[in-house]
This record gives structure tokens, C-alpha cells and sequence, in this order.
């Protein structure tokens, strides 16, 4: 497509924040796709039923409004500046790239499908002005914000390593406008860095596919996607149910079904609280009487990075380990109790005393195993 064809396409909506949200419901956008590609992440922004709660009802728990959160105001005025840097740094490398930021826009699939894309920048080839790409500005410490290990699912710059919802979001955006790539500028805390999505037909042809197929199934079927145990589902059944009704309803079987099952998963859960304190206990006391330690030990939950610096509280930092985790799942697998005790050992050493030497690496034990040495 031409810049003149996108354009024709091209729906802008100001400052309308209703009515850029009611054109929204229309058709799943980029960012929509998420939850449907990978429904059995429950940790993300949004989920099958909150998506079709905002889709079939028009209630979103999650307003994205900008009175009320800083991050995503200053992450929503910067984007700009990472885009123009972005197309600096494009143009510099290749001066036949124009980009162009689109800002408040939206694309409908040219094809029919019930798709949308709101890009942050599109990108031309000069003199034809072929659309070859696209761009979007991703504010690192936003993510890291809303999802603690986002931030570290960011490669090196120039690769195509990135959050699984990032490359979804530029799959569907290759796949919409059917350009070979999309880069995503992120800004890490220095200078944007650019990293290329090049998605296979392949995938592009899969995601499409797959997008119709939710839209017509639960939006113009009659289903409903399974009600999951997401932060986003409990949010949106807030915004769609009212909690102050005093009406009363007769429990049928399946309500008294799910009540047993809740009872029993609220039993499970004391239990594990129980074992998982006892287990908390133990490393804290292993950590508080192990040798050969400079200063005071503690136990923490991924509250520092700082490397191990004596053998002797990496052996025992490792046998605390074993003996907590990696043992109970080999015996659990069969094995015999020896070979386990001595794998889970071997294991455990090896991990802990690999990440203490590797200085790119620093402080993987205490990610892992929530291990902190003050």
C-alpha cells in the first residue's frame, strides 16, 4: 500500500476518548490479541472474558484514563520523543525511510477482518511512499511497573528478543498491513533502542486466523469464554456487576459444585501456607548458622542482586536449596532416594556457584530462590 491508500483508510478521533473507546469494540486491536494467543497467561492487562466483557458489554475495568496514573501519562506524552529518535535513527541508517507518527488513529483491516491497529508510526520508502513497516514506542519502566519480569525480557538491542506480548502486538501489525516488519523503540532507561520483529506469512497468516476465529465464536456466537482467575477477569467483573444488590438467588447444582470446590481449594491453599512457611523457616535458619559468612546473612524475597562471595555459603545456601526444593520433585519422580539426594545436591551447587561466577549473571540465586545476603 501507498501512504495515499493507508491514509484513505485512516480514522481519527482528536481528543474523542469515548468514542475512540466505542470504535474500539468494534474489532480486536493489536493490543487486544494477547489474551486470546496466550490464554493461560493469567498476569497480564487484560483476559479472554475481560476482553469479551469489554467487547460484548462496553464496560472496561481498566479505563486507561490519565487523571489517575502518572506512569501511564508521562509513558502517553513521551512516546512521541522515542518515535521521532526512532525515525532519526532509521533514516540515518537508510535515508530512502520516511517515518510517520500517527497519533489517536485507527487502521481497519483492509481485508474485512474484524482487526484494527493503532500504530505510534508507520514507514515509508521514498519516492513511491511504499509502506514497508511500522513502529511502536514502548516505555520500558511502565511494564516493569505493571509486571515485575517484564523488564527483563528485553534482549540486546537489534534483536528480535522482546515480551511476548510485544511480538504479538507487532505480528498483528505486520499481518494488517502486510509489511514485512515492525520495530519496537524502547526506552530502557537511556537512549531508545530499536528492536526488529520480521514475522513468517506463517505466523502472520496464524495470528489472523486465530483472531477470527475468537471474534466470530464469542462475539458473534453466542459463547462465553471460560472465567478464569485473573486479576483483569476479577476487575472486569467488578465494572460489569453491581456489588451492592441485596437480591437473593437459590443456589443450582453447578453454584453448589464450584462452592464445594472452593472450599476445598481454600483448604489446600491454609495447607500450603503452612509448608511454604516451614520451608521459609528452614532457609532462614540454615542462611542465619551457615559458616565462612562476613557480616550478617538474612533471607529475603529478590530484594538484591549483590553475588556470593564465600564457598561455604554457597554449599550451604545450596544444600538448603536441594533440600527444600530440587529433592522433593525428583523423589516425587521416582527416583531412588540416594541418586535423588546426591542429583538435587550436584544440581542445586551447580546453579548457585555457576551464578556466582558469572559476572553477567550476578544475583540469579537470589531471583530464583529468593535468596538476599545483606
Amino acid at each position: 500500500m501507498t501512504r495515499d491508500q493507508v491514509e484513505s483508510l485512516l480514522e481519527t478521533f482528536d481528543d474523542d476518548v469515548d468514542a475512540w473507546r466505542e470504535r474500539r469494540r468494534l474489532s480486536l486491536g493489536g493490543s487486544d490479541l494477547f489474551p486470546i494467543i496466550y490464554p493461560e497467561d493469567i498476569g497480564g492487562y487484560s483476559s479472554e472474558w475481560s476482553l469479551w466483557a469489554n467487547k460484548v458489554h462496553g464496560r472496561d475495568a481498566d479505563d486507561q484514563s490519565l487523571d489517575d496514573k502518572d506512569w501511564l501519562a508521562y509513558g502517553h506524552d513521551v512516546e512521541p520523543g522515542i518515535v521521532a529518535f526512532a525515525g532519526r535513527k532509521m533514516t540515518a541508517e537508510d535515508p530512502t525511510l520516511k517515518v510517520v507518527p500517527y497519533r489517536n488513529a485507527i487502521f481497519p483491516d483492509p481485508g474485512g477482518a474484524p482487526l484494527h491497529f493503532s500504530p505510534d508510526a508507520l514507514v515509508y520508502r521514498k519516492p513511491g511512499w511504499e509502506l514497508v513497516g511500522g513502529v511502536d514506542a514502548k516505555r520500558v519502566n511502565v511494564f516493569h511497573w505493571k509486571h515485575a519480569e517484564v523488564a527483563d525480557q528485553w534482549g540486546d538491542a537489534g534483536t528480535s528478543t522482546m515480551p511476548r506480548r510485544c511480538t504479538v502486538q507487532g505480528v498483528a501489525g505486520c499481518s494488517l498491513f502486510d509489511v514485512p516488519s515492525w520495530v519496537f523503540a524502547a526506552d530502557r532507561g537511556t537512549v531508545p533502542e530499536l528492536f526488529p520483529l520480521l514475522p513468517s506469512d506463517d505466523d502472520k497468516a496464524a495470528l489472523r486466523d486465530v483472531a477470527t476465529t475468537w471474534w466470530q465464536r464469542f462475539i458473534v456466537g453466542d459463547e462465553e469464554p471460560q472465567v478464569d482467575g485473573s486479576n483483569a477477569t476479577s476487575d472486569a467483573l467488578k465494572a460489569l456487576f453491581d456489588s451492592g444488590s441485596e437480591e437473593v438467588l437459590a443456589a443450582t447444582d453447578e453454584d453448589l459444585d464450584i462452592l464445594d470446590a472452593l472450599r476445598i481449594a481454600r483448604d489446600a491453599f491454609d495447607a500450603a501456607k503452612g509448608v511454604k512457611q516451614g520451608l521459609e523457616n528452614r532457609l532462614k535458619h540454615r542462611i542465619g548458622t551457615a559458616k565462612g559468612i562476613r557480616g550478617v546473612a538474612t533471607w529475603g524475597w529478590c530484594k538484591g542482586r549483590k553475588s556470593l562471595d564465600a564457598d561455604p555459603f554457597c554449599n550451604d545456601i545450596a544444600a538448603a536449596v536441594a533440600e527444600a526444593w530440587v529433592l522433593p520433585m525428583l523423589l516425587a519422580g521416582g527416583m531412588d532416594p540416594d541418586e535423588a539426594r546426591a542429583t538435587a545436591i550436584a544440581e542445586a551447587r551447580l546453579v548457585v556457584q555457576t551464578s556466582r561466577n558469572d559476572n553477567t549473571n550476578r544475583g540469579e540465586p537470589y531471583r530464583r530462590f529468593g535468596l538476599t545476603r545483606r
